[in-house]
This record gives C-alpha cells, sequence and structure tokens, in this order.
C-alpha cells in the first residue's frame, strides 16, 4: 500500500474519492501487509479430507493489506458467500471483530478495482494493452456484476 493514508500508486491516478477513502480508512488503520493471492475463489482452493484447505494457482500474488481477495472469493461461494466472510473474519489474527469485519468490508469495497487493477498488471506482462476494448469489457462485467450484488 501506499504511505499512511493514501491511495497506492498504482491505483492512485484512478480512484475515485469513495475509493480514495476506502483506501485511507485501511492505511491510517494500521493493518499489516500481507501476501493477498489476487484471485482466491473455489477453483483455486482444495478442501482436504481432514478438513483443511490448500490454496494454490499464486502466481499472481501481491504483498498487499488483507482484504481485497475476500470479495472474489464470497461472489463465487453462491449461497455460503455470508458464512465464507464471517470465517474470514474471525481467522483474522488482529484486533477486535468489530474492526476487522470493518476492514474487510472496505476491502470488499475495493476489491473490485484492485481485481481489475492486478488482471490489467497480468494482461500487460504478457504484452497486450492492459486496457484493451476486451479487458476494459471483462472488467466492467466484473466489476458491475459485484456491485449489484453489493447493492
Amino acid at each position: 500500500m501506499g504511505d499512511e493514508g493514501s491511495p497506492p500508486s498504482a491505483l492512485g491516478g484512478g480512484t475515485s474519492s469513495t475509493s480514495r477513502s476506502c483506501l485511507a480508512l485501511l492505511g491510517a488503520g494500521g493493518w499489516p501487509e500481507s501476501i493477498d493471492h489476487t484471485d482466491l475463489h473455489t477453483g483455486n482452493c482444495v478442501v482436504r479430507e481432514d478438513g483443511s484447505v490448500l490454496i494454490f494457482d499464486w502466481e499472481v500474488a501481491v504483498i498487499s493489506r488483507p482484504f481485497f481477495s475476500i470479495e472474489e472469493l464470497t461472489s463465487r461461494c453462491g449461497g455460503r458467500g455470508e458464512e465464507v466472510r464471517a470465517a474470514y473474519v474471525e481467522a483474522l489474527p488482529w484486533r477486535t471483530r468489530s474492526e476487522r469485519e470493518r476492514a474487510v468490508d472496505l476491502g470488499m469495497e475495493l476489491g473490485l478495482i484492485t481485481s481489475a487493477h492486478f488482471f490489467e498488471v497480468f494482461h500487460e506482462s504478457f504484452g497486450f494493452p492492459g486496457r484493451s476494448d476486451r479487458s476494459a469489457a471483462m472488467l466492467a462485467g466484473h466489476a458491475l456484476g459485484g456491485w449489484l450484488r453489493h447493492g
């Protein structure tokens, strides 16, 4: 993330005031940086026989705040998204439950933006323009679906 209270430089130029406010709140919270999968969904997880979960497909992981991947995961869990979100909040080792819930809510709001950004970076790494008409349409469809789910 960027300096305390400021958006990361990679997102800074194109973020809305709402996004900047969410980023500022997360930045001011002093949450530790962690590894963010950036593509966490049910297709990248396996539940083992003993109940433990194996997460794979880490090639686009980044160092970030620990809250951005949860939107992608909960959106693909069918009717169990809220249950997954609650388990995620419970598993975080920092602060009070209400502080963790607020941070996860902010991360979920920003998750659509960070997903779009990481998709562009990944796309560009293979030599394709990150903001091609096709990728813009895919990102818009993903973001619109998420915003409709969250009201």
